[in-house]
């Protein structure tokens, strides 16, 4: 299916027009005939809790907004103990959250583990109060006092931050309330997972003109991971990559006249503990003692212990560490004139991450990771919408950001004992492979023919300081064409502009094999591939690497260095894109919709290289309904989509460099039914279900540079050149592949959520149990459908019981999360490189408690 160009989007600007000349021509409201439907009061919702949502950047009840929205209340959160990102994901259709590096995906598009690096936007984006993230991390934080959570399925290219293809998720913080004071805490022990501790004050300073709001969460492990190794030590090391640590917001509010409300919120997180571990399913991480491979970075699993079968232990020769620090400073303003709403939202960013953890994921001294990551990030948004009575509505703004990376730092340890290298061979890459020039020498102290390995040398190091600015101008408006329809369309020009500065160098090695002979090492330094690998053509010397060899190659490991020296680039990319959409209310309750967007996530660049990949861009189509029934009682509301993808990010071993490139097409359709029944006071189900189909549409070669069912024992890490993949004698991976046809990674064919719960009021209180129960589907973790990059699919049952004094401020809750006592593998990661794969998992059965206390009186 092919885009229908952008009719609706010329509409929107020419109604613009109309809607101003619009205001001048007529009464400020109009006629009652006239009026839209959804400015009618809205029928009484019995027993269902009413939900507002700014999706289309104006406060809405989600049954009037014509698209589809899982939202959460405050309360919903609550009662569900939804604490983060892990925990949402059981209950939106299609929603993957993963451990490891932040990859949240939704009906199959968002952001890969491994599509990641400087300069690369996240496909599914996170905002707090309506104002774009650039770290995908902070959703994976606890949440912390919020309002609600609204999601979003994409694309999201008309009004929201840095046009998103894959979706969005706006977490909206409490404000200050003018006119009531509040003080409440909770304290939440598992057993195995974490320890929660939180706290809120709400302190009315003026009545009805200031207040402030102090929130507090403090989140530390409650359980040790079961860590073996040489050294022997234990930590707290924790299933997520981020554990929480302490987080703290104080927030402001003054009105200082009837039209004019400041909102002024700062807040504060960081954390330094043991961290986060993934761990190796099987003996090993994906490798045996003594086989064939070859490997970077020294990594040789002889002697070590194999890993044990619980899930929950880890082998490990050394301690790790992590912290982060976080800073959020926003400051919102909102003016209502006659028949208008004025918004100005500006925000500072501060994110500053490190971690040091042992890589091999052996209790062999082998290899080091070391990541430190910066962020800086100013943003700005201003919008005007209306709010006059009549057949028109509109809204008009733009937004500026400036994310700056100024440190990303990897250096990553293979050499760990002097003996594993008999030879060290460095060269300079730009100084055509000379062991003699002055940067080389700079290394080695001295002519780098051969040395001694270096304990304190990282075989790969990378730095890259990156700076994108972004700036967008949106326009969305909406006519009543009767009383029963109405037509909307939006569009947006966004800009796109990077700067980034790499620095960094890699360390070759090639472990000790029998096939590796002087020989093959001398058709390894004389292949033109090799040399083209490098840069440079036979005559240009790359076949010194050979005559300069001082000692038997094969009497040893040898290892080459290659430095590269900084690389510059820049570039910018600009689109257009937008939306139309027809909505009928044939009832007051019920809407019927059909509707057409456009996304576009501009492209980035790779490490090491000069060239940039392209913008992915998505057209979809979606159909849907709501209904409220029954009186108020029930919701259903439904909707089917058909995405047309092209030009999806995707990670694959170009030329022996982990790239990023643009596979060309993909189609994504799925169903999806959203389900509330309140049958009688007190007693309520929820269901998502969700159908998705994603697919690959059109020929793509790719090397699957792993193992596999059809090659177990050998990859290639570093093979000759002969075209973008790499073909030789000495590579035993595998073939190319056509991914025409293969799924999309992360796009769980099924997902289902029930849950159920009755407040049973008694003389002493209130009890209320709980049960939820979810399904999703098998996933692949990779575009290869390679089996063992494949998850099957799981089901996880919590049940609660929370009981409320009836004259007391005080509850208590009891819970079991996990009934299964699945050991689910959240996320998958694999180097391409070295195809280590590894695993984050999921906490086994916990049973816990949760105590809270709330009290509130009037300001007055």
């Amino acid at each position: 299916m092919r885009a229908p160009g952008y009719a609706g989007s010329m509409m929107a600007a020419v109604l613009f027009a109309s809607m101003l000349s619009a205001q001048e021509a007529a009464p400020p409201a109009a006629p009652p005939e006239q009026a839209a439907p959804a400015a009618q009061p809205a029928p009484e919702q019995k027993g269902i809790e009413e939900i507002i949502v700014t999706a289309e950047r104006r406060e809405q009840s989600i049954q009037d907004v014509a698209q589809t929205i899982t939202a959460f209340s405050a309360q919903d959160l609550e009662n569900a103990n939804i604490q983060d990102a892990y925990d949402l994901q059981l209950k939106v259709p299609g929603l993957v959250a993963t451990g490891g590096l932040p990859a949240i995906t939704l009906r199959g598009l968002g952001q890969d583990s491994d599509v990641l690096g400087p300069g690369i936007d996240p496909g599914f984006q996170l905002h707090i109060n309506d104002i774009y993230v650039a770290q995908l991390a902070v959703a994976l934080l606890a949440f912390n006092d919020l309002e609600d959570i609204s999601v979003l399925p994409g694309p999201q290219g008309t009004g929201f931050g840095r046009n998103s293809t894959g979706g969005s998720m706006n977490m909206r913080t409490r404000r200050p309330n003018l006119e009531e004071w509040e003080f409440s805490g909770d304290f939440d022990y598992s057993s195995w997972e974490n320890i929660r501790i939180g706290a809120v004050a709400n302190m009315p300073f003026y009545p009805g003109k200031g207040a402030a709001r102090i929130a507090y969460r403090r989140e530390f492990p409650s359980n040790y991971y079961d860590v073996s190794g040489r050294n022997g030590h234990r930590q707290h090391l924790t299933n997520n990559a981020l554990s929480g640590g302490h987080n703290v917001r104080g927030s402001i509010r003054f009105v200082p006249t009837e039209t004019i409300t400041l909102d002024l919120i700062l807040a504060y997180g960081s954390d330094k503990d043991d961290g986060g571990t993934p761990r190796p399913l099987g003996d090993y991480p994906a490798f045996q003692p003594g086989q064939s491979t070859i490997f970077f970075g020294g990594v040789n699993p002889t002697g070590a212990t194999p890993n044990s079968s619980s899930p929950h232990e880890v082998r490990s020769d050394r301690a790790q560490s992590q912290q982060y620090e976080t800073f959020w400073g926003q400051a919102i303003v909102e003016w209502e004139i006659p028949g208008h709403v004025v918004k100005l939202n500006g925000n500072y960013q501060y994110w500053d991450f490190a971690i040091d953890r042992d890589q091999d994921f052996t209790d062999n001294d082998g290899q080091r990771l070391v990541l430190l990551d910066k962020h800086l990030t100013w943003s700005g948004e201003a919008t005007i919408r209306s709010e006059y009575e009549g057949r028109f509505d509109w809204l008009f703004g733009g937004n500026y950001q400036d994310d700056s990376a100024p440190d990303t730092d990897v250096p990553i340890w293979g050499f760990q004992a002097a003996d594993e290298l008999a030879n060290f061979a460095v060269f300079d890459l730009n100084a055509g492979l000379s062991a003699f020039s002055p940067e080389a020498q700079a290394i080695c102290a001295g002519p780098c023919l051969f040395r001694q390995g270096d304990r304190d040398h990282p075989f790969i190091k990378f730095k890259s300081d990156v700076d994108t600015k972004s700036a967008g101008v949106f326009l969305q408006g909406g006519v009543d064409l009767t009383e029963q329809l109405h037509f909307d369309a939006g569009v947006r020009y966004s800009h796109t502009s990077r700067l980034m500065r790499d620095t960094g160098y890699l360390d070759i090695l090639f472990e000790p094999l029998d096939i590796f002979d002087a020989g093959t090492f001398g058709f390894l330094a004389l292949n033109p591939g090799i040399c083209g690998f490098l840069g440079f053509p036979p005559s240009s010397g790359c076949g010194l690497l050979q005559s300069q060899t001082a000692t038997p190659l094969n009497a040893g490991n040898a290892a080459f260095l290659f430095r590269v020296n900084g690389t510059r680039k820049e570039k910018t990319w600009s689109s257009v894109t937008g939306r139309a959409r027809i909505e009928w209310r044939p009832l007051d309750d019920q809407l019927f919709y059909a509707g057409y967007s456009r996304g576009e996530r501009h492209g980035g660049f790779n490490f090491f290289q000069a060239a940039s990949f392209d913008s992915e861009t998505i057209n979809a189509y979606e159909l849907g309904a709501k209904n409220s029934l029954f009186d108020g009682r029930m919701r259903l509301n439904s909707t089917f989509f058909y995405y047309d993808f092209a030009n999806r990010f995707i990670t694959e071993v170009q030329n022996n460099v982990q790239t990023t490139v643009n596979a060309p097409e993909a189609q994504i359709y799925g169903i999806e039914l959203q389900w509330i029944w309140a049958p009688i006071d007190r007693l309520e189900f929820r269901s998502n279900v969700g159908w998705l189909h994603t697919e690959i549409t059109a020929d793509f070669d790719s090397q699957d540079n792993s193992t596999s069912a059809a090659n177990p024992t050998n990859f290639c890490a570093f093979k000759p050149v002969g075209d973008r993949h790499g073909a030789g004698p000495t590579c035993d991976g595998s073939p190319l592949q056509n991914l025409n046809g293969n799924v999309l990674p992360r796009s769980p064919k099924w997902n289902a959520s029930v849950s159920a719960s009755y407040a049973l009021e008694t003389s002493v209180g209130t009890f209320t149990p709980r049960l939820d129960f979810a399904y999703r589907g098998g996933v692949y973790y990779r575009q290869y459908e390679n089996p063992l990059d494949y998850q099957a699919g799981y089901t996880r049952t919590d049940a609660r019981l929370r009981f409320d004094l009836e004259s007391k401020p005080f509850w208590i809750e009891g819970y079991v999360q996990n009934l299964e006592n699945n050991s689910r593998i959240k996320t998958q990661l694999e180097t391409q490189l070295n195809w280590m794969r590894y695993y984050w998992l999921a906490a086994p059965r916990t049973f816990g408690i949760r105590i809270g206390y709330r009290f509130t009186a009037d300001a007055g």
